[in-house]
């Protein structure tokens, strides 16, 4: 397939392919995919992004659990449901993470 753009309309998505780490192609695809699936298409910088907030997510998840665990071992002021609520809502919002994650690796599958 070929698509034939006038110097100005090249220029424009090369401006936003580069605002968003991407070649023309790439964004154009990228672009086309996302009407296609009605589904975000994140770029490079969204997927580090992500991958960070997950890891930072999950450390924080990690550290939570062991918090709780002490508390309900020894006995604490905090209020261990409180601190296992949050860290669920942590755990959920990893969930959502992946999912995102896992969704734009399959979309370049087109079946």
């Amino acid at each position: 397939m070929q698509l034939r753009l006038t110097q100005s309309e090249f220029d424009k998505i090369d401006a936003f392919a580069r605002q968003a780490g991407e070649s023309a192609t790439q964004w154009v695809v990228n672009l086309i995919r996302k009407n296609l699936t009605g589904e975000p298409q994140p770029g490079m910088a969204e997927l580090t992004a992500l991958g960070q907030s997950n890891r930072q997510l999950a450390a924080i998840g990690t550290n939570l659990n062991q918090i709780a665990r002490r508390l309900n071992a020894e006995g604490g002021n905090v209020d261990a449901e409180r601190v296992l609520a949050f860290r669920h809502e942590v755990m959920s919002h990893l969930a959502a993470v992946n999912k995102v994650m896992l969704a734009n690796r399959q979309r370049w599958v087109i079946r």
